[in-house]
């Protein structure tokens, strides 16, 4: 199924940048969270 594949390849490729966008979400509110302390 040629769907399938152009389906699931973006979804990988999304579900990495959205886990790369999180990490950094937490390490700037982990720093803003540190620098209001």
């Amino acid at each position: 199924t040629e769907i399938g594949h152009m389906l699931s390849l973006p979804q990988r490729k999304i579900s990495r940048v959205i886990a790369s966008a999180t990490k950094s979400m937490r390490k700037l509110g982990s720093a803003d969270l540190a620098e209001a302390e």
